[in-house]
């Protein structure tokens, strides 16, 4: 398991990607988490990591987990830019509405770090939710 977070940490997708392909192959859990509350899905999330969003949320993540900071991987990446990602998340379920310990929603956290495209497309999934 440290593997996968180094490989992630450290930014090597490919080879985060090998490894969490082959424990999901072998039906292993994905849901650990460092010390403080990271799951492999926060650290691709927050990295922009797609394909191992993806293979995470089908394979067992919950994209609901929270870190340490009451962070969802969907905050994390509407913090870094990652629309592709959070629209991957929002897919695979993520709450909206929650809110991490500051009260930052994933729109609020996308607003206060200047992504108007991830704002403008959490406002309309929002919109389709309430429907």
């Amino acid at each position: 398991m440290t593997e996968v977070f180094k490989a992630l940490r450290d930014g090597k997708e490919a080879d985060a990607l090998k490894l969490i392909t082959k424990l999901a192959s072998k039906k292993k859990t994905l849901t650990f988490a460092d010390d403080h509350g990271w799951t492999p899905l926060h650290f691709a999330a927050n990295s922009g990591f797609g394909e191992i969003v993806t293979l995470l949320s089908k394979n067992g993540a919950s994209v609901q987990a929270k870190n340490n900071q009451g962070q969802t991987p969907l905050m994390l990446a509407a913090a870094k830019g990652h629309i592709d990602v959070c629209r991957k998340l929002v897919e695979a379920g993520s709450e909206l509405l929650v809110t991490d310990n500051n009260g930052w929603s994933p729109k609020v956290t996308a607003s206060k770090f200047d992504h108007k495209a991830i704002v403008t497309f959490l406002e309309g999934e929002e919109r389709f939710a309430e429907r």
